[in-house]
């Protein structure tokens, strides 16, 4: 049976270094959003990018809850994404559904042509 090492390396060191700092600076955004929301029009206009608020104002959650179209946004973006997924989801297990079988007419050429697009789009992407 194998020993288990528990030593810490040099890379475990590296390892962990650098993917603390990569999820701070993918949460970063999110941060600054919440402190920018809580900031006054003039303090984001001196620094808009802060660590934390130097006054704090919900006056832009009071227009947010005043206005009253949060509810419709929500309910709009529930309806975007259940009829998104559930359209993609017909739409793509129709499609394995055909290519799965052996003897469909075309199957080779269509299936490169799925292929194509996916590398175009990510081609397109990065």
């Amino acid at each position: 049976m194998l020993e288990r090492r528990n030593k810490f390396g040099i890379f475990d060191v590296f390892n962990v270094t650098f993917l603390t700092l990569y999820g701070l600076i993918m949460v970063f955004p999110f941060y600054n959003a919440v402190i920018i929301s809580l900031s006054n029009e003039t303090t984001f206009l001196k620094s808009p990018m802060m660590l934390y608020p130097k006054v704090i104002d919900f006056y832009s959650y009071k227009i947010i809850f005043e206005y009253g179209g949060l509810g419709r946004s929500f309910f709009n973006t529930l309806l975007i994404v259940v009829f998104g997924v559930s359209y993609n989801m017909l739409l793509t297990i129709t499609m394995a559904y055909g290519f799965s079988k052996k003897n469909f007419p075309g199957r080779n050429f269509l299936f490169n042509i799925v292929i194509f697009t996916m590398y175009l789009y990510r081609f397109i992407c990065l």
